[in-house]
């Protein structure tokens, strides 16, 4: 999703127009506390942009290793 929005969006920003992501444990969700099941998380921008690098950067090992 990440990438997706970076090249879709003219000017994208991480922490504005990401949002984060809700994990759903279905058998963890109880009547009485909804919360319970439910979690939030919105991962740190630097290790967004660290994974970004990373991931690039094996693609770009992956393409040379075909060409050779």
């Amino acid at each position: 999703m990440y990438w997706y929005l970076r090249h879709r969006l003219v000017d994208y920003h991480y922490l504005r127009n990401f949002g984060g992501v809700y994990y759903i444990f279905l058998r963890g969700i109880e009547a009485v506390r909804l919360a319970n099941g439910i979690v939030y998380c919105l991962l740190n921008s630097i290790l967004i942009n660290e994974l970004d690098i990373f991931i690039h950067w094996r693609k770009e090992i992956d393409t040379n290793r075909i060409r050779d």
